[in-house]
This record gives structure tokens, sequence and C-alpha cells, in this order.
């Protein structure tokens, strides 16, 4: 069952986020990590698109697929030395 995520307290939040922000690096789809996480997969996306202006060193908006397998983007350019 889907949740409004808007209703969770900041804590519930936070950990939801994070879960699915890992879920995202390790490749699972929007679809599966709202499954999993209990939200709406555009939920997903929208805190992807928010992590990823944070951090614009890992994309997690944009695949970069491996043959089936989705790959977060390293983006070098944006590191630092």
């Amino acid at each position: 069952m889907k949740i409004d995520a808007r209703k969770l307290s900041p804590q519930e939040q936070r950990e939801k986020r994070s879960t699915a922000l890992r879920m995202r690096e390790q490749g699972y789809t929007y679809k599966a990590i709202g499954e999993a996480v209990g939200v709406h997969p555009r939920t997903i996306a929208h805190w992807a698109q928010v992590a990823e202006h944070i951090n614009p060193a890992i994309k997690y908006t944009k695949s970069c697929c491996v043959g089936d397998t989705w790959m977060p983007e390293i983006r070098t350019d944006s590191l630092r030395a």
C-alpha cells in the first residue's frame, strides 16, 4: 500500500528517502523502489532529482546502461581534487 510521504514524520521521510536512494544506486527502478518503500514511484523520482541537485557527482535520474542493468553515472567532471 502506498502512503502519502508528505504525511510522514521528518524522521520517517529521511529513512524512506535514504533507503530509496540506496536502492536507486544499486539499480532498482522507481517502480520497484516505490513498492518496497511504500510510496509512489514519482515520489522516488522527485527524491532522486533533489539528491542529484544537492550532490551532482552522482546522477540518479538518467541511467547509464550496461546491458539491461542500470548503473548510476558518476560525473567526474564535477569532482574536485
